[in-house]
């Protein structure tokens, strides 16, 4: 399986601890190309994938239309008065 990495400087991460051992050799712009549109459509696949698995714990929004009763949570309400049961 190629990496980012790999894709990016042709070398495996783990080699480069000893890349001046190791002769590179050049690539071809067709060889790039080539793996630069697989690794984009793997990415692609991976964000389809990320998102199913995110909405499969999401609520469908709720149905609200103005005039409906709904609880309100004051945690997080600023105020100006003095004391919260004056609110």
């Amino acid at each position: 399986m190629n990496t980012l990495f790999f894709a990016n400087y042709r070398i495996n991460s783990e080699y480069k601890m000893i890349s001046h051992l190791i002769q590179g050799k050049q690539t071809k712009l067709a060889e790039m190309t080539q793996l630069h549109e697989l690794l984009r459509s793997e990415i692609v696949a991976a964000q389809l994938r990320q998102k199913e698995y995110y909405h499969q714990h999401r609520k469908l929004n709720p149905n609200l239309k103005s005039g409906n009763m709904v609880w309100l949570l004051p945690g997080n309400i600023k105020t100006m008065r003095p004391s919260k049961k004056l609110d």
